[in-house]
C-alpha cells in the first residue's frame, strides 16, 4: 500500500496500481542518447507486473502501531516482505523467465539492505536464497553476480530500467517535490547521467534531461480517500476502509 498524505487525511494507493502507472510512464521511455532494451516489451512487463504480490495484503491493509497511521510498504516486517516478494517475481516465472528475474533483482537489493541491517535476520537469509536459486534459473546469473555493478549487460540497464520507472511512480503516487535519480544508462551501457525530477504541487512534474519519446505525459491513478489519518488498531482501519471515496488523481510530466 502507498500512502499519499493530504490535508485532512490519506489517499491509499494499491501496490499493484502504482506498476500499472509505471508501465503507462515508462512505454514513452527512450529518448535520442538514451539506453532502451531489446526486449522492451519484456522490460515494461516486469516494469507493470513487479509489484503484482501485493493484492492480498493490499485488500486488508493494517496499522503501523507506532504511529497509528495505515502501513505503507516500508513499515512491515522482514517476514511479510519476504513473502510478498517472493509472490512478485515467483508469479511470472514461467511464461516471463526473463521479466520474472528482472523483479527477482529488484528485491534482492532491498533484501540485501535488510541484510545489512540485521546479518542474521532469517527471513532476509531465507529469501536471498530463493532469489539466488530463481536468478540461476531464469537468467542464469549466479549469486555472486547479484549487485548492481557486477550484472552483466543487458540485464543491469534493464534492471535499471525496472528501478526507474518504480522510482518515477512512487513519486507521482506520494506526491515527492524532488528526487534525484542516479545511473540512468545512455546509449552506451559504460555511461550514464543523473536526472532531476521536480514539482511544485505534487501534480506537474519535469524531467531534466527529458527521457520520454513525447514532449507532455498526461496520467492518471484513483486510490481510496479515507477520513482520518490516525486509527487506533487494523479493525478501526478496516472500518474506515468500508466508507472511502474514490479519488482520482492526474499528473502531467513534460520537459523543465
Amino acid at each position: 500500500m502507498l500512502r499519499r498524505e493530504t490535508d485532512n487525511g490519506w489517499i491509499l494507493i494499491p501496490q499493484y496500481d502504482h506498476g500499472l502507472l509505471a508501465r503507462d510512464v515508462m512505454k514513452y521511455w527512450g529518448s535520442e542518447g538514451l539506453y532502451r532494451p531489446r526486449d522492451f516489451e519484456e522490460v515494461m512487463f516486469a516494469v507493470c507486473e513487479h509489484d503484482n504480490g501485493w493484492r492480498e495484503w493490499d485488500s486488508h491493509p493494517r496499522t503501523n502501531p507506532e504511529n497509528r497511521y495505515p502501513a505503507d510498504f516500508t513499515e512491515m516486517t522482514s517476514e511479510e516482505q519476504a513473502s510478498i516478494w517472493s509472490g512478485c517475481f515467483t508469479a511470472h516465472g514461467q511464461s516471463h523467465p526473463y521479466a520474472a528475474g528482472l523483479i527477482a533483482l529488484h528485491f534482492s537489493l532491498f533484501n540485501e539492505k535488510n541484510l545489512q541491517r540485521s546479518p542474521n535476520d532469517t527471513h532476509a537469509l531465507q529469501s536471498r536464497s530463493e532469489i539466488k536459486d530463481f536468478v540461476l534459473r531464469t537468467l542464469d546469473i549466479e549469486f555472486s553476480a547479484l549487485e548492481l555493478v557486477n550484472l552483466p549487460e543487458p540485464v543491469k540497464s534493464d534492471l535499471r530500467i525496472v528501478q526507474i520507472g518504480d522510482i518515477i511512480s512512487l513519486a507521482l503516487c506520494q506526491g515527492w517535490k524532488s528526487f534525484t535519480i542516479d545511473n540512468v544508462p545512455k546509449n552506451k551501457r559504460q555511461d550514464s547521467l543523473k536526472m532531476e525530477l521536480s514539482s511544485s504541487d505534487g501534480f506537474n512534474y519535469a524531467l531534466d534531461p527529458y527521457p520520454f519519446t513525447e514532449p507532455r505525459i498526461e496520467l492518471s491513478i484513483t486510490g481510496k480517500r479515507l477520513a482520518g489519518s490516525e486509527f487506533e488498531n487494523d479493525g478501526e482501519l478496516l472500518n474506515a476502509l468500508k466508507d472511502f471515496s474514490v479519488e482520482r488523481l492526474d499528473f502531467t510530466i513534460s520537459i523543465a
